[in-house]
């Protein structure tokens, strides 16, 4: 794989983790491997502009702003007009000279800019534009973001504060501040007052939004604040908040009640009937606020995205 290969794969992992969060230790092996051929005297000189150019970038990566401002400037020094030179010093907040980088990349990196100013339908627009011109490896390194920036597009920028809805695995408690910050639901819970991730996750609990409805709440079916969201869990607390909103507490183990009492088998064929969500998963498929990716499978244990849970929770009217 190209140094280019893995910097693009490095710099869109970022951008597509909670906080920046890098994998410190596959960036500094890379430093270490582009470093030795950057220091053979027998490169050129615009192929050692790129390289320093490239490790500086991995240093950014680092928080090592410094370090990647010194490459940097001996990128430059090697030969000007680099594009991975150029975007270096766009990243830094340094003048740079924009004359003779690869305009692709430079659009690819205002695709970047565009996505972290949330503005996300303009983002999109960058993204596909680079990766008509690009090497398909940037595509295939970037297309995830470019995917969540159409993802978000809709959304305001109060919805999507903080990137979390960037997240590709969501906790608990993560799903309550979604459903918190996105709709209105939580107001009876609240009644409006700032309350800490952990009040609001005891207050839900205390409520019973995180019981299951087709067997009795037990240790073992319980759900804890920082467990992975998955479309088991989602469809469980989907199905209390739904009910809950309607008042209709009695309507809502109704599935499990009707097939167990006929004997029937579950409609859906990853799902038994004697399952602790079996009435949340049947609720939520029949309302529209979940569907069977394969048309008979839900597919229970798979993790959700921040975004796949705000597209179920903005369903619930």
């Amino acid at each position: 794989m190209s140094y280019e290969n893995r910097l693009a794969r490095f710099d869109a992992d970022s951008l597509m983790s909670a906080g920046g969060t890098v994998d410190t230790a596959a960036i500094e092996k890379f430093i270490a491997e582009i470093s030795v051929y950057a220091n053979d005297p027998s490169v050129q000189r615009a192929s050692l502009a790129r390289l320093l150019a490239l490790e500086g970038r991995a240093y950014l990566l680092l928080g090592k702003n410094s370090k990647a401002e010194t490459l940097y400037q001996e990128s430059v020094a090697a030969y000007k007009g680099d594009a991975h030179s150029i975007i270096l010093a766009r990243r830094l907040g340094l003048q740079s000279d924009d004359v003779t980088g690869d305009n692709a990349l430079l659009t690819l990196d205002s695709a970047v800019d565009l996505y972290k100013a949330k503005k996300y339908l303009e983002s999109v627009a960058k993204f596909d534009e680079a990766f008509l011109a690009l090497d398909s490896f940037y595509k295939s390194a970037y297309v995830e973001v470019r995917d969540s920036a159409w993802g978000l597009r809709n959304l305001s920028e109060s919805q999507a504060s903080g990137n979390l809805l960037i997240l590709k695995k969501i906790s608990v408690l993560q799903m309550l501040a979604i459903t918190r910050s996105t709709t209105d639901l939580l107001y009876n819970y609240t009644s409006g007052k700032p309350l800490s991730d952990k009040e609001l996750f005891a207050k839900l609990v205390a409520a019973g939004l995180l019981n299951p409805v087709s067997q009795p709440p037990s240790s073992e079916n319980a759900v804890v604040e920082n467990d992975i969201v998955t479309k088991y869990i989602s469809a469980r607390f989907l199905w209390n908040l739904y009910n809950s909103k309607k008042k209709s507490s009695a309507a809502i183990n109704k599935y499990s009640t009707r097939f167990r009492s006929q004997n029937r088998k579950s409609p859906v064929k990853d799902l038994d009937v004697a399952s602790d969500d079996f009435d949340a998963v049947l609720g939520c498929v029949e309302n529209e606020f979940m569907s069977l990716e394969d048309g008979v499978n839900f597919n229970g244990e798979k993790p959700v995205s921040a975004l796949e849970f705000s597209e179920y929770i903005n369903h619930i009217k």
